[in-house]
């Protein structure tokens, strides 16, 4: 005959304790996490866009065209068009 006292399941007659064997999967798959994060930044890493906006803009005729019409543009006189000409 069956007792109330016992469930029908044997897993649960009693308290899960864990093992050194538990504690070496968990601590061995955050490990691994970590590990193969650092990994993708090694081979991945994160670039700042507005620097490499910077140096494609340093590093081709277009920034140059544009660096030479701004000196130009420094050096001429405005004449009018303030908001204090009306």
């Amino acid at each position: 005959p069956m007792s109330l006292h016992r469930d029908y399941v044997p897993s649960s007659w009693g308290m899960y304790y864990p093992t050194i064997w538990d504690f070496a999967m968990f601590f061995g798959t955050v490990g691994f996490f970590v590990f193969m994060m650092f990994m993708f930044i090694r081979f991945f890493p994160i670039i700042n866009i507005f620097e490499m906006k910077d140096l494609l803009y340093r590093t081709t005729k277009l920034g140059d065209q544009k660096r030479r019409r701004r000196k130009t543009a420094d050096v001429t006189p405005v004449v009018g068009g303030g908001k204090g000409d009306e």
